[in-house]
């Protein structure tokens, strides 16, 4: 007889949970990036602008890349770019380093001079 042995495989999850919508960011400021996350090593962060959040590209200025590929340590203290024009169609998505999970803020926020 063949024994059979189950082997769990951790299932990948990231959930972002702030900026999660709603919030007014101020440029210059400094934003604790806060997510939660199962199996998951390394982490990379982008922004994105655009009307619908879940179809948003990466904002296509240098600050569109938050982070670079960092370890997960579930908060990233982010300095918010004065460059970035006003507005209140931001969104963040975090993806994990292999780029097979990802998680998008639930809706969008905005970020404004102060």
């Amino acid at each position: 007889l063949k024994k059979t042995v189950a082997v769990s495989v951790p299932q990948k999850s990231i959930t972002l949970l702030s900026p999660n919508g709603g919030e007014k960011l101020l440029k210059g400021s400094t934003y604790a990036i806060k997510w939660n996350s199962s199996g998951v090593d390394s982490v990379y962060i982008k922004l994105r602008k655009g009307a619908d959040v879940k179809v948003a590209d990466t904002y296509n200025g240098p600050e569109g890349e938050v982070s670079k590929t960092i370890s997960n340590a579930e908060i990233l203290l982010w300095a918010v770019p004065t460059t970035l024009p006003d507005g209140a169609d931001y969104a963040i998505r975090i993806v994990d380093g292999t780029a097979t999970v990802w998680d998008d803020s639930d809706s969008l926020f905005s970020i404004a001079t102060p």
